[in-house]
């Protein structure tokens, strides 16, 4: 699970970064960005595990 968090974390993070790039490979939007976002929260909760 600790790696799945860590990929997710990369993945957002990469997304990020492009966003700042003036000459980047490719563009990605707010809408790969916020899903990026969504999936990284959702491998940090399940590495929490349940709610108490």
């Amino acid at each position: 699970m600790v790696e799945e968090v860590l990929a997710r974390f990369h993945d957002y993070a990469r997304i990020r970064r492009s966003r700042d790039r003036v000459l980047s490979a490719r563009r990605y939007s707010p809408r790969d960005e916020q899903q990026a976002f969504d999936d990284l929260h959702r491998a940090i909760t399940r590495l929490r595990g349940p709610a108490r």
